[in-house]
């Protein structure tokens, strides 16, 4: 077992190969301590391609093989968003910490049962919303904290 963090991509689209090169980048020029461990997705010809491209020890179609590699404690979810509160709560399960691309889910209430998962379990998460701090968001957040009073 290594003793760098081990990172689990589950989902190979898209997206995912946005994260993917970026962190290969980053752990290449030794900006980011991590290995990247295990590409998994459905299609698991788009797995074995997405460890060739960036480098990661295994690909598989299995979620569980994914999360139970002893190697792997941080997993970034990069799948349709239905499957984004199953995914955490697998995840949450086994201590690891994740990044759950966005949009977070489908409903608040949905949100938030994610949200207690990761209160409850005090694991490092986040969402990809790289839109934060746009002026926009910046100005939405403004107004739905303002006290309007009666």
């Amino acid at each position: 077992m290594s003793k760098l963090p081990g990172i689990a991509f589950i989902g190979c689209g898209f997206i995912a190969h946005a994260h993917a090169s970026a962190l290969h980048g980053l752990i290449q020029h030794d900006l980011v301590q991590a290995r990247l461990v295990s590409a998994c997705d459905i299609d698991v010809k788009r797995a074995e391609h997405f460890r060739d491209q960036f480098g990661f020890v295994e690909a598989t179609a299995n979620v569980a093989q994914a999360l139970d590699n002893p190697d792997v404690s941080i997993v970034y979810i990069c799948t349709p968003t239905r499957d984004h509160a199953a995914l955490l709560d697998r995840a949450a399960a086994r201590n690891h910490a994740v990044f759950c691309e966005k949009p977070l889910a489908h409903t608040h209430t949905q949100a938030e049962a994610m949200l207690a998962t990761v209160k409850r379990t005090r694991i490092p998460a986040q969402t990809g919303l790289v839109l934060r701090y746009s002026p926009v968001y910046t100005e939405m957040r403004r107004l739905l904290l303002e006290d309007t009073g009666p």
